[in-house]
């Protein structure tokens, strides 16, 4: 069944090209922290923000809840950024920025040693071009949860060039010669904070969810009808990702009923999910509830697993995965 589906994304790949969609598991591996981690060590640094935060999630509060506490407990939403800058890359090898210092060569050995599916999504954008390289136009376009910008990063200095565009805000412009990098929830730039707005308190995800025809809602939804996305590092519990795969594949199956197709086509599945299985009841309910989404889940045994599949999408053209990987 695997084997099919890899089969499937490949033929997709060959034809129509992808979208990769990454969530926090793309980043881990960098030493980047999960949205919650970062809530937690975000909390730590306020007043009384730890147990106020272990209070409310104990309580069953979501995450955006969480992070407006966090604001008012900070006084400001430019406090809190300016936190949020420092502590995003604590972690990381080149957390602490200096021009004087070569963090270029020690954000390379992180992802090339420590983090091989951000390595791997970088690989699948790229493709050699005698004697360098350049965007891969099988890649249409790359869509981030994160707020990190190390994929664009390590590409422009393991690839060079400018083969990424980080895009985080409506009046972001795109560069035909580069794949737009599309940021759903803002980012934070290695070495400063970006000029867009972050995505992390309960009223920002209302103002997200109140514009239908906000910059990025219609830039995923054009995604998910003109291409195949492949979601990488991803729980797939997000509200906002789950609505727009829902309005998308409604879209589809009702077009399907007016041509007297079955909504239950195979076709209506268009999108796929590398995950890692848990071996219970959970993965059934999971790939059930993503296929009504539109979306197919490729299982793995272990997110270790993830180059080795990207591999087998990368070849089933003539490219070369040893040349960019």
């Amino acid at each position: 069944m695997v084997k099919r589906t890899i089969d499937l994304l490949r033929a997709v790949y060959r034809r129509q090209g992808v979208v990769p969609v990454l969530g926090a598991g793309a980043s881990l591996g960098s030493g980047v922290p999960t949205w919650e981690d970062l809530l937690v060590r975000l909390a730590d640094k306020a007043p009384k923000g730890k147990p106020a935060f272990q209070e409310l999630r104990s309580q069953g509060f979501s995450l955006p809840v969480a992070a407006a506490n966090i604001e008012s407990m900070y006084g400001s939403r430019q406090k809190l950024f300016d936190q949020l800058w420092r502590t995003l890359y604590a972690d990381t090898p080149f957390g602490t920025i200096s021009l004087a210092r070569p963090w270029k060569r020690e954000l390379l050995d992180n992802v090339q040693n420590r983090n091989p599916t951000l390595r791997a999504v970088a690989a699948l954008c790229c493709a050699a071009s005698g004697t360098g390289f350049i965007p891969n136009g099988k890649v249409r376009a790359v869509v981030t949860f994160n707020l990190d910008t190390i994929l664009e990063e390590y590409v422009s200095y393991r690839y060079g060039g400018d083969m990424l565009q980080a895009i985080d805000h409506p009046a972001a412009r795109t560069d035909v010669s580069a794949t737009s990098v599309y940021h759903m929830h803002g980012f934070v730039k290695i070495g400063r904070m970006s000029p867009g707005a972050l995505i992390l308190t309960e009223a920002d995800y209302f103002d997200f969810f109140s514009e239908p025809f906000g910059a990025f809602t219609y830039t995923f939804l054009y995604l998910l009808r003109e291409a195949s996305c492949v979601f990488i590092g991803l729980s797939m519990r997000d509200d906002n990702l789950r609505r727009l795969l829902y309005y998308s594949a409604r879209e589809r199956g009702q077009v399907f009923s007016k041509m007297g197709r079955s909504r239950s086509s195979p076709a209506l599945a268009r999108h796929f999910a590398l995950m890692a299985r848990q071996e219970n009841s959970i993965d059934d309910a999971l790939e059930s509830g993503l296929r009504e989404l539109g979306v197919r889940i490729i299982w793995l045994d272990g997110y270790d697993e993830i180059p080795s599949v990207l591999k087998k999408v990368y070849e089933s053209t003539v490219a070369r995965w040893a040349d960019v990987f």
